[in-house]
């Protein structure tokens, strides 16, 4: 196992097995159908691929506001639909989905409550390298968009 810090779409070579983890979100609308023919170019014959990532339900429609500005700048949240239609196009077939709504909403309450027991550490550690109104609203934001984000995650609007 190699983790490495590339571009995906430069890579010329195969792989049995490729783990995509919150990327998929980040690609944007514009480039979902390239995002998965790369996937099904980087892939070796029997390889697998696992796609980990957030979207939403509902139909296509613009990003959130909120998880534009604070979450995915530039990114986008497709609907299950798009995903599947973007897999489909590429020659990748789908084997299995699983939505894991609800599991996500209680780890980013366990985030949040991390988040507030070593507040007085993290902090001191950013204050090293932020001005203190810097860390303060960088901490405000982190609590808002947590708990913002498991509040969607909760009550059906987001999927993993």
């Amino acid at each position: 196992v190699s983790c490495r810090l590339e571009d995906y779409r430069a890579l010329d070579e195969q792989f049995d097995r490729i783990i995509s983890v919150g990327m998929l979100e980040h690609v944007g609308k514009r480039h979902l159908n390239g995002y998965f023919h790369t996937l099904r170019r980087l892939m070796a014959d029997k390889g697998v691929a696992v796609i980990h990532a957030i979207g939403r339900f509902g139909p296509p429609r613009d990003t959130n506001r909120w998880i534009e500005k604070y979450i995915f700048p530039g990114g986008y949240l497709p609907n299950l639909e798009e995903i599947l239609h973007a897999v489909t196009c590429s020659g990748l077939k789908v084997m299995d989905v699983e939505i894991l709504r609800l599991h996500y909403a209680d780890t980013l309450k366990a985030w949040r409550l991390n988040f507030e027991k070593t507040k007085t550490v993290s902090v001191q550690f950013m204050m090293n390298s932020f001005s203190e109104c810097g860390v303060s609203i960088f901490w405000e934001v982190n609590i808002i968009s947590v708990q913002g984000l498991a509040w969607y995650f909760r009550y059906s609007l987001l999927m993993m």
